[in-house]
């Protein structure tokens, strides 16, 4: 009788499933990161960004950048970006740019992905039209933060 009661003891307390969600949980990759637009637009004529796309992540950079924007459009933060304030340990900060000779094309994150080991970011740059005035798109995205590094396409 005793061996039997132990038995169903074990039977119970081996059997028995937690559903909590475990904290090392690795997972599931390639994950689709929907990013939050913060500004978008064009600069006309513009020499103050050489490069193309940066991952900002810490608030020197982003205030560069932002003063680097000020210089060209005293109103561009007031007109083209919905938000300024950004908390870097939460998200950080894509800024899509293309320089561009002549036409009003555009630029976007078409994708982002996020792997095992980075983050892919698919950009997409419209064909300016025949105009020909000068445009210089950028697009600025939030996402979250991570360490990862970020892989532009």
């Amino acid at each position: 009788m005793k061996n039997l009661f132990l038995l169903i003891i074990s039977l119970c307390i081996f059997s028995c499933s937690d559903d909590a969600p475990v904290a090392n949980a690795t997972a599931t990759f390639p994950i689709t990161i929907t990013p939050a637009v913060i500004a978008k637009g064009g600069l006309t004529y513009n020499t103050i960004f050489t490069t193309q796309n940066i991952v900002v992540s810490n608030e020197a950079d982003w205030t560069l950048i932002k003063n680097k924007f000020t210089t060209v459009n005293s109103n561009i933060l007031n007109n083209a970006f919905t938000e300024t304030t950004v908390n870097f340990s939460t998200h950080r900060l894509l800024f899509l740019y293309v320089k561009q000779s002549a036409g009003s094309g555009a630029i976007k994150a078409s994708t982002i992905v996020e792997n095992a080991n980075n983050i892919v970011v698919t950009v997409q740059i419209t064909e300016p039209n025949t105009t020909q005035m000068f445009n210089e798109p950028f697009e600025i995205i939030k996402i979250p933060a991570s360490t990862k590094p970020v892989v532009f396409q």
